[in-house]
C-alpha cells in the first residue's frame, strides 16, 4: 500500500509538472526562466530524482542515472531543490537557488553515501574563448572531484597537468573552482592521478569542441563495485 501511494504521488507530480510546462508555452508572453543542469555523481544509488519546489523533475520510472546529467528550465525567483534516491531516501533537502532570467546553473551531487555526500550549485558564466565568429580556438573547461573521499588528485590532458591537487569538493572549493578556463579545442586522453602519481582513472577520445563549455568530473570510490570514473558534462 505504501509503495502504491508513493507511485501515485510520483505520477501526480509528473502530471502537474507536465501541465505547467504546457502552460508555459501557451501564453502570449513567455515566462522568464533560467537553466539548470543536473549532474549525478552519487555512487550510493543507481538513480536520483530532483524535486523543484515540490514537483518532480524526472519521470517516476526514469530517474537521473548515476554518471548521467540532464537539463531543465526553472522559473525565475527563489527555488528550492530536494533530491531523493531510488529507495525514496532524501539526500538533499531545501537547497536554495535564486534563479535569474537567462542565467545558467549546474547542480552537482557526489559521494558514495549520505555520510560523505557532496552537493553544490554553480553559477555558470561564459569566458573569452577566442575571437568571435569562426575564429574560436578554445573550449571552456573545469573539473570537480565528486568522490567524497579524502583524495587529492591531479588531472592530466594528454601529458599536461591542467588541474592540480584537487581534493573532494566543499562548498568553498566548488565556488572557487566554478569558473571555466580556456583550453585548446581538440581530442584528448584524460587521466586522473593521486598524489603519489598512481593512475586512478583514464578516459580516451574526449573531444572538446570549439566554443563549447564542459565540466570534467571524477566519481566513484576505491571499491570494486563502483570504481573511479571520469565523466564529461557538456554544459552549453
Amino acid at each position: 500500500m505504501k509503495k502504491a501511494l508513493v507511485l501515485f504521488g510520483l505520477v501526480l507530480s509528473l502530471f502537474l509538472l507536465t501541465s505547467c510546462s504546457t502552460d508555459d508555452n501557451s501564453g502570449w508572453k513567455p515566462y522568464p526562466v533560467g537553466g539548470l543542469t543536473m549532474v549525478n555523481g552519487y555512487a550510493g544509488s543507481e538513480a536520483v530524482w530532483y524535486i523543484a519546489n515540490g514537483r518532480f523533475v524526472q519521470p517516476p520510472y526514469q530517474g537521473l542515472a548515476y554518471k548521467g546529467y540532464g537539463y531543465i528550465g526553472l522559473y525565475t525567483g527563489n527555488r528550492s531543490l530536494d533530491i531523493i534516491t531510488n529507495t525514496n531516501e532524501k539526500i538533499v533537502t531545501n537547497a536554495n537557488l535564486q534563479v535569474v532570467e537567462d542565467h545558467l546553473y549546474t547542480s552537482f551531487i557526489g559521494g558514495a553515501s549520505k555520510e560523505n555526500l557532496i552537493h553544490f550549485i554553480t553559477d555558470d558564466q561564459r569566458i573569452k574563448l577566442g575571437e568571435e565568429g569562426n575564429n574560436l580556438t578554445n573550449s571552456g573547461l573545469r573539473f570537480f572531484n565528486l568522490t567524497g573521499e579524502d583524495l587529492a588528485v591531479n588531472v592530466k590532458l594528454d601529458d599536461e597537468v591542467v588541474f592540480k591537487d584537487r581534493n573532494s569538493e566543499t562548498p568553498a572549493s566548488a565556488k572557487n573552482n566554478e569558473q571555466f578556463i580556456a583550453q585548446t579545442s581538440k581530442t584528448y586522453t584524460v587521466s586522473v592521478l593521486d598524489k603519489n602519481g598512481k593512475e586512478l582513472a583514464k578516459r580516451e577520445q574526449i573531444t572538446l569542441d570549439k566554443g563549447r563549455y564542459f565540466s570534467l568530473i571524477l566519481v566513484g570510490s576505491n571499491n570494486a563495485e563502483k570504481p573511479y570514473y571520469i565523466g564529461l558534462v557538456k554544459q552549453f
